[in-house]
């Protein structure tokens, strides 16, 4: 109880310190609850051709959101703990156990994160309904978007990063409990500026000719998937996995070595870099673009995912409606005087009226029997009939190409059964 009352009591005191990491914490919760949200939301998309793919798209996009989160977790704990060395070393240098200081900060850590994951759910329950909301905008569907108040989306999020901050704050408290005394006093050594060797400009020009090529590949992706064809049925598949490794590999070796390729450039250039402080604003930005790469890239790719997938649910969308107005009209006989609310219903639902054809239809009395040509017998038929003059029909059929075409005397009539 002691070491958690002064858990408690140094987390308030310093949360000017923690917050920069809480916050970043909290909104990559929110990230996650949202997409959970979109997806474990039924009533949102059971009314959308491809319901079920959306759905899957969503989870799965979100377990691939996941890794990210936790290394971006990870390293942002591994930069907060470095901010608490001087504290740790001053607890252990007045005689407390590296145990209890190691409890000290489990406890710590645990109420931070239970303080974040808080403030995700809050703000994930406010940003899905925004998330939601846009994405029915690029899809252009009607639909009615509430609060996104989940329970399914909360339990798995809750019981996700519970688990993930357990582990971070035992990561912790094991460090904690092996670090050296004279490296927690030791003042960190500020970086060298990196010497910029001919690999490393080597290899900066292969990160931005990775990522042209996948930002190519991608905006051309029909035109280059026939040259793929050697793969078979599996190119469609292995192409975007080509892109996204090129997208992950070349956004890396961007910030690792093409910026500070570009910086030392900038720093060489006398005219530019000798004009009042930018001489040091470009060597403290190299220092610090070095020692933030694996934050950035993370931070980066994140950002990434979350537009494609909103971006990939759009054009899945949009191309089976295109699919089903296109390849799969339907035709409806409707009322004159019902003809403006069925309009309307239709446009409410995205599908377009694309010819229309006023016809005459008489209801009527009939009794008749059916044989076959080869002199069967099919049974007699009595009861109404819905009769249409065979202009109107062939009119109808301007419409519909695909039904029979024949032509009638007076004495003649044509059933449709």
């Amino acid at each position: 109880m002691v070491l958690l009352r002064l858990a408690f009591k140094n987390a308030r005191q310093n949360f000017n310190r923690y917050f920069v990491y809480v916050f970043a914490c909290a909104l990559a919760i929110t990230i996650y609850f949202a997409f959970n949200a979109l997806a474990l939301t039924p009533y949102l998309w059971h009314t959308l051709p491809d319901a079920e793919m959306i759905k899957n798209g969503l989870l799965s996009t979100n377990a691939f959101i996941l890794i990210f989160i936790v290394a971006f977790m990870f390293y942002a704990n591994l930069f907060f703990v470095q901010q608490q060395r001087r504290e740790i070393a001053l607890f252990n240098l007045l005689g407390v156990s590296r145990w209890r200081i190691s409890g000290y900060f489990f406890l710590e850590n645990l109420l931070l994160g239970l303080l974040s994951l808080i403030l995700g759910l809050l703000l994930g329950i406010l940003l899905a309904k925004l998330f939601a909301l846009l994405l029915v905008k690029l899809i252009g569907a009607s639909i009615s978007v509430g609060l996104l108040f989940s329970g399914a989306a909360i339990g798995q999020t809750i019981g996700t990063f519970l688990l993930v901050y357990i582990f971070l704050a035992l990561f912790d408290a094991g460090l904690i409990a092996h670090y050296p005394l004279a490296i927690l006093f030791r003042q960190p050594v500020t970086d060298k500026v990196v010497p910029i060797t001919f690999w490393r400009y080597l290899l900066g020009l292969l990160g931005l000719a990775l990522l042209a090529s996948a930002y190519g590949m991608a905006q051309f992706y029909t035109e280059i998937l026939p040259h793929f064809k050697f793969l078979g049925a599996a190119a469609a598949i292995i192409v975007p996995l080509l892109i996204l490794v090129f997208v992950l590999v070349g956004t890396f070796l961007f910030y690792r070595f093409s910026l500070l390729a570009l910086l030392m450039q900038l720093r060489h250039w006398y005219r530019f870099s000798y004009r009042k402080i930018r001489l040091f604003t470009l060597a403290n930005l190299s220092q610090r673009l070095h020692r933030h790469v694996n934050i950035s890239w993370l931070v980066t790719i994140l950002a990434a995912i979350t537009l494609t997938v909103l971006g990939s649910i759009t054009m899945i969308y949009t191309a089976s409606y295109d699919g089903l107005n296109t390849d799969q009209p339907l035709a409806l006989t409707v009322d004159r005087q019902l003809a403006p609310a069925v309009a309307q219903h239709l446009t409410k639902h995205q599908l377009t009226v694309q010819q229309k054809q006023p016809a005459t239809f008489k209801v009527t009395g009939a009794q008749f029997k059916l044989d076959s040509l080869l002199g069967f017998h099919y049974g007699a038929f009595t009861g109404p009939l819905t009769v249409i003059s065979q202009q109107d029909y062939q009119a109808a059929r301007r419409l519909q190409p695909n039904l029979p075409a024949f032509r009638l005397n007076d004495q003649q009539v044509f059933y449709f059964a």
